[in-house]
């Protein structure tokens, strides 16, 4: 059963008609996993949706730090324009030389206190000077929602996500 299609009550009803010649599941609202027994004496089994994050695969992280470079060396082309629309022009172009150090990225998590223990199931990314969050909220609304765009991000992941962020947060790069 799905909780979100069904009433707990409806759930009970169908239990009760069908009998206990049936094994149960029930899958909470925006689950990823069902979590049932088969009785109340021993521990329940876990089946979980398999999901591959797209950030975690090996090409992925290479066009990631490629698309790092490549922005990094058209800021310092385009340095003599760019720089009226970043806020903090010194913290700007050392962000320009931390990434191309390989420390920092562009684009990384949305981290903070809340929402470091949602973190585990994604994959390690270099800290970014923007996060999907940035092109999206200026207030974060919650860590629960922080975290689940953290993990639409990290599922989904394209370059074209980081040049999107990246475009829309131009004047945050000094940041």
């Amino acid at each position: 059963f799905c909780s979100k299609d069904i009433s707990s009550q409806e759930i009970i009803n169908w239990m009760v008609e069908l009998g206990q010649t049936v094994d149960y599941k029930i899958i909470p609202d925006q689950s990823l996993s069902i979590i049932g027994s088969n009785s109340k004496n021993t521990s329940g089994d876990i089946y979980t949706v398999d999901i591959t994050l797209k950030i975690a695969m090996p090409e992925q992280k290479r066009a990631k730090r490629f698309f790092d470079i490549g922005i990094s060396f058209a800021c310092i082309i385009s340095l003599p324009f760019n720089i009226w629309f970043v806020k903090n022009k010194l913290k700007f172009l050392k962000n320009i030389v931390v990434i191309l150090s390989g420390k920092k990225s562009w684009v990384g998590y949305y981290n903070s206190p809340e929402i470091s223990g949602n973190q585990q199931i994604l994959p390690k990314i270099k800290s970014g000077v923007l996060n999907p969050m940035s092109s999206i909220y200026k207030d974060i609304p919650n860590a629960q929602m922080a975290a689940r765009i953290n993990f639409i991000y990290a599922k989904d992941y394209r370059v074209s996500d980081d040049l999107e962020i990246f475009v829309s947060g131009i004047s945050n790069l000094g940041s």
